[in-house]
């Protein structure tokens, strides 16, 4: 057997695993799929008080797309499954990061707002998630 044969195909597989893997970016992290822990997990990096610059810098970092709606609503998800709670009028940073699987048939949405007070501080955390299955 020739090196080609040998060194080819371990070198086409290596390419296809790199190709094929997902770069997350700095400070990404697992986020869970029920909306009160993923609340806690927010609060343990952006705790309550955070200047909202900062606060937008920190979800960008763990890979959320953020913008700024005021007097809005949200429904909030956190208190358990179909247990919302709707916020009215309020002032946040709307942020949201979505993942498909691998196998691209589970979708993956994380929805969370910022809540904030006219000193634009982080006030409260409300988060939504939305886990469903992508039809063929």
């Amino acid at each position: 057997m020739s090196w080609r044969t040998q060194v080819l195909p371990a070198l086409l597989l290596c390419v296809a695993v790199i190709g094929c893997s997902r770069s997350s970016p700095t400070g990404q992290i697992e986020l869970s799929k029920n909306a009160s822990t993923v609340r806690s997990q927010i609060l343990e990096r952006v705790p309550l008080g955070t200047p909202l610059k900062e606060a937008e810098e920190k979800m960008r970092q763990m890979g959320f797309r953020c913008e700024l709606r005021k007097a809005a609503m949200f429904d909030d998800e956190s208190r358990g499954r179909r247990q919302y709670q709707r916020f009215e009028k309020i002032d946040y940073l709307a942020c949201s990061r979505e993942e498909t699987g691998i196998e691209g048939i589970r979708h993956h949405l994380w929805v969370v707002a910022l809540a904030c007070s006219k000193e634009e501080m982080v006030t409260n955390v409300f988060t939504q998630v939305l886990d469903r299955t992508l039809a063929p």
